[in-house]
């Protein structure tokens, strides 16, 4: 093997950046399973089952990827985990966001954890967003839009022109111009996951915002309202069993205070969310169920609940009758319920199924529900896979009785009453096509326009779903990136791997539009630094392993796979690396770690099997070519010749939590960093962090976590002027310490987004690819940031007058160095502090009356200065 060194300033990017993403990853060192309890979830969800599709063994491997790393064997979150990592940062966003939080709290009517050392900001990064806005793939050299995967859609009751979007975990959008552009609304938000919304029609700019997810089990608060058009939200008070999930939400179309929400069973308020009754109950926590309410006579609903059946309520749900025409005890799930708007005598029910046994199919009634007959369920061969997809919804035309819509995957269309059906999105139809996944369906009961999200973003047909046209514009930008690459020769090019759209890249310096390549999940990028042209890339578990020549024209086959040599497929997202000695030298891993040869055709192991579960990260050292890292669930091992590797992680090291990324230091290859997803509150509680850190090579480490929240870290870069100063990426955004981890602050200007990746550039610029928000990009500073000093003032009379005597003083993160905190008054020095507390009292009756300002500057050890100043005004004596 040629051994040909790089310039160092390279191999900062390539160790501690190009392998930067954070990948699936095991609960023990041979364990990568889900538990029991977390498979009989798995199973009640309906994302699993012994005859899965294609597309669900993919779902279930994604939630998987997900799930493994962060839960182990626990069965949920911790409650309301999110919000508690809110409040320890909330130091961080300025006091309109802090009285913000409170609000939240307040109407959360919740108890948080025992408030933590604060977090507070740092600003010096100037985040921005570098898309892909939209990403473009190529078909009979016609371009096709996409963005990320959107959850649910709603239309404003009054204006066609104003939508509403909710993107998986990219939070809720806004576009007042039919979807030409878009805004963000949700960016400061706890969590931005989305899976429901809702337009009150008599009041649109009230509107409900449901979380959850198929099987991502969040404990806690999952129901926000805004009365502003989403420019501040409130939590609501509704309360249910942590395996289920919003899944629909419904506004009485005349009276506003009464709102049904669907989950583990139907749900009302009578007071705008400020109490709720459950008036419906699944049979089981795991089941969700659903509803509809009838369009001129509200009082009347139609439910469903898996294992349970179908009833009917006419007095808006006070009680219930069975439908014992239908399928009771032995159902899928129930994904639609739905009244033709035109002839409300109409009504649609569709079930789902997911394994043999269980009952499926297409009901119709033309009478009200007395009775009901079986329709033709939807083929394979006419709509894809929608039997047995996990996700689907149903609407039924304004104008038709007979023209009904089934969202799944893909789009389906019946134009009489369910005898026969169509495919909307098939992949074989021309451009401009529909992503083949589609997980919300609107139809606007005015005019008729049918709404769809998809994997790849929002569409619309203004054609009854003859033809559609997508709304992906700048700048919505939702794609779930897993894996981040970075090109030598081209550094403003940036790939990555996301969530069903495949690989992408995109050019910093050339706007928000990004190239799609490669299908299905995109995993690891690793580009040749010489030719950037050259690419390596793959999908999900490692089956899409290619070489790719991005200089081939768009629309041709770009990649060939390569994967001659590797017998079995691995994790989720398959780790692959370049050696930094050689640049056609490569690794990648399943349960072997393999190695691809100069000149070779093909890879050969350089390890034994490590067990049943994969391996999930590899690092490289940059000065010997003899030994790299590799990381299995909660272990990680060290190879340093032949094929003997020693697992380098003790049980005092994050207890059971598994190891999302290793970084070797560049500069001082012994110094190595390891970050621990999962939380303290389930670990081990002899060394629970989240960040750690080596100074020989893994055999004895430290815990630098500091003041970090309690939640999963993913990934880790290194400043390449100072070892001091990190940044972690987190299901939170970004983090970032100048002292080595003992104290951290949170980076402004990023979304509170789950980061998967950092990496630096070679033009010194820091990249972070996020899972539903895109891409990000800043440039590399010094990250020293002047103390954030708020100054309170004790009393106030009422706005900001003072009188008689009153106390200043200037709140600073503890965890900083002070050497000394100056009070000023009108530009003329009153006192010095040299300890906290940091405290100044000011008597008004030596003072004139009217207005004046008062500040506070501290200075740190090391030179930073901060200051903070108020104007109040002197009301007398």
């Amino acid at each position: 093997m040629s051994v040909r060194r790089r310039s160092l300033g390279w191999t900062i990017a390539l160790v501690a950046v190009l392998v930067a993403p954070r990948c699936v990853v095991g609960v023990a060192a041979d364990d990568t399973r889900l538990s029991a309890k977390q498979e009989i979830a798995f199973e009640a969800s309906g994302l699993a089952g012994p005859d899965e599709s294609a597309d669900e063994s993919d779902r279930r491997g994604m939630h998987q990827w997900f799930l493994e790393q962060r839960l182990g064997t626990e069965e949920i979150f911790p409650e309301n985990y999110r919000l508690n990592v809110y409040q320890q940062a909330a130091a961080s966003f300025g006091p309109q966001l802090q009285d913000h939080f409170a609000a939240l709290t307040r109407s959360a009517a919740v108890a948080t954890a025992p408030r933590a050392v604060p977090v507070y900001a740092n600003s010096r990064l100037a985040w921005r967003a570098i898309g892909p806005s939209p990403e473009y793939r190529y078909y009979d050299g016609l371009p096709v839009a996409n963005t990320g995967r959107v959850d649910a859609i709603a239309v404003h009751p009054r204006d066609t022109q104003t939508i509403y979007l909710g993107a998986h975990t990219g939070g809720v959008w806004k576009t007042t111009n039919g979807g030409s552009t878009w805004t963000p609304l949700t960016d400061e938000m706890p969590d931005l996951n989305v899976n429901a919304l809702a337009v009150d029609p008599q009041s649109p700019e009230t509107i409900y915002w449901g979380l959850g997810d198929d099987f991502v089990r969040v404990a806690g608060l999952k129901l926000l309202k805004s009365i502003n058009g989403g420019l501040t939200w409130s939590y609501l008070p509704l309360a249910f069993s942590p395996y289920a999930n919003v899944t629909k939400i419904q506004v009485h179309p005349r009276k506003s205070d009464v709102v049904y929400v669907a989950a583990d069973g139907i749900y009302k308020t009578e007071d705008s969310g400020m109490s709720w009754t459950r008036i419906l109950a699944a049979s089981s926590v795991h089941d969700i169920c659903t509803f509809a309410l009838h369009p001129r006579f509200p009082r009347i609903l139609y439910a469903g609940c898996p294992h349970q059946g179908f009833f009917r309520s006419s007095n808006g749900g006070a009680s219930w009758t069975p439908l014992t025409q239908l399928p009771s005890t032995n159902l899928g799930i129930i994904y639609g319920i739905d009244f033709s708007p035109s002839t409300p005598s109409v009504i649609y029910i569709f079930a789902s199924a997911f394994y043999p046994g269980i009952e499926h199919g297409w009901y119709r009634s033309t009478d009200d529900g007395v009775t009901w007959s079986v329709r033709k369920f939807p083929t394979a061969t006419a709509c894809g896979v929608l039997n047995g997809e996990g996700y689907a919804a149903i609407a039924v035309h304004p104008a038709s009785p007979d023209r009904v819509y089934v969202a799944g995957a893909p789009l389906c269309l019946t134009t009489d009453g369910g005898e026969t059906w169509t495919s909307l999105n098939k992949l074989q139809q021309p451009p401009p096509m529909i992503h083949a996944d589609v997980r919300a369906l609107t139809v606007d009961s005015r005019t008729g326009r049918v709404y769809i999200g998809t994997d790849g973003g929002p569409w619309r047909s203004d054609e009854a779903g003859a033809a559609f046209s997508h709304l992906n514009n700048s700048p919505l930008q939702i794609a779930q990136f897993y894996t981040l690459g970075l090109s030598e020769a081209r550094p403003s090019q940036i790939f990555g791997g996301t969530q069903d759209n495949g690989n992408i890249y995109v050019d910093r310096r050339a706007g928000l539009r990004g190239e799609g390549f490669n299908g299905a999940d995109g995993g690891f990028v690793v580009v040749d630094p010489d030719e950037s042209d050259i690419v390596y890339a793959e999908s999900q578990n490692g089956a899409g392993l290619s070489q790719c020549n991005l200089q081939i024209p768009r629309g041709a086959s770009r990649c060939q796979l390569f994967r001659t040599g590797i017998g079995e497929y691995g994790a989720w997202m398959q780790p692959l690396i370049m050696s930094p000695f050689d640049r056609e030298t490569l690794y990648t891993a399943t349960s072997y770690v393999y190695q691809r040869r100069p000149g070779a055709t093909s890879w050969y192991p350089i390890s034994s099997k490590f067990g049943s579960s994969p391996v999930t990260w590899l690092a490289a050292d940059p000065t010997d070519p003899a030994i790299l890292y590799a990381i299995q669930g909660r272990s990680v091992f060290r190879k340093t010749s032949g094929s003997d590797w020693t697992n380098i992680r003790p049980e005092t090291v994050g207890g059971y939590r598994a190891a999302t990324s290793l970084v070797v230091n560049p500069r001082d290859p012994r110094t190595l960093y390891l970050t621990i997803s999962g939380f303290i509150s389930r670990g081990s509680t002899t060394t629970p962090g989240h960040v750690f850190k080596s100074r020989d090579r893994g055999a004895t480490w430290e815990d630098i976590t500091g003041n970090l929240p309690d939640m999963p870290v993913n990934t880790l870069l290194l400043h390449p002027d100072d070892p001091a100063q990190l940044l972690v990426g987190t299901d939170f955004g970004v983090f970032v310490t100048t002292n080595g981890g003992q104290a951290w602050q949170k980076s402004r200007g990023i979304p509170n987004v789950i980061v998967t990746a950092l990496g630096l550039t070679k033009d010194r610029y820091v990249t972070a690819a996020t899972f539903g928000r895109g891409l990000f990009s800043a440039p590399l500073v010094d990250l020293h940031s002047p103390p954030l000093v708020s100054l309170v003032i004790n009393p106030l009379q009422g706005g900001d007058q003072v009188q008689g005597v009153v106390t200043i003083r200037a709140d600073i993160d503890s965890t900083l160095r002070i050497r000394r905190t100056q009070f000023w008054l009108d530009g003329k020095r009153m006192a010095t502090v040299r300890k906290a507390p940091y405290t100044w009292t000011w008597d008004t009756s030596t003072a004139a009356r009217g207005p004046h300002t008062i500040e506070a500057r501290a200075y740190e050890v090391d030179g930073d200065q901060g200051k903070a100043s108020r104007k109040v005004i002197v009301i007398g004596p």
